[in-house]
């Protein structure tokens, strides 16, 4: 049976630079991962069940200020493997578009 992962990952009182947005999913996803862990989960099973939390508080990008939050949490998905690498570089792609999209709306009104 596996352990549950510790989530404090920095000393009480440093700043991560996270948003909050990144910081909600990163400990959803350690959150999901130390319960499904409890019920008996393996490892594997306890990955899943969090990558798939920590993608459905993902931020959407629709919003100009949502798209940095979006980014961060690509970024956290990567280093906690809940992104492969082609799917995270489909994902920027597609934050940066809707980038350039709302600049074009905005430049228009």
């Amino acid at each position: 049976m596996s352990e549950p992962i510790e989530t404090e990952s920095k000393p009480e009182g440093t700043k991560s630079g996270a948003s909050s947005v990144v910081l909600l999913c990163r400990r959803a996803y350690f959150e999901t991962y130390n319960e499904s862990i409890k019920k008996g989960a393996g490892p594997y099973g306890a990955e899943k069940d969090a990558g798939e939390r920590f993608r459905s508080l993902m931020p959407t990008i629709d919003d100009k200020e949502d798209i940095p939050d979006f980014i961060g949490c690509v970024a956290e998905g990567v280093l906690l493997e809940v992104f492969d690498p082609a799917t995270a570089g489909r994902l920027l792609y597609a934050a940066q578009v809707a980038s350039q999209a709302v600049r074009r709306v905005k430049l228009s009104l």
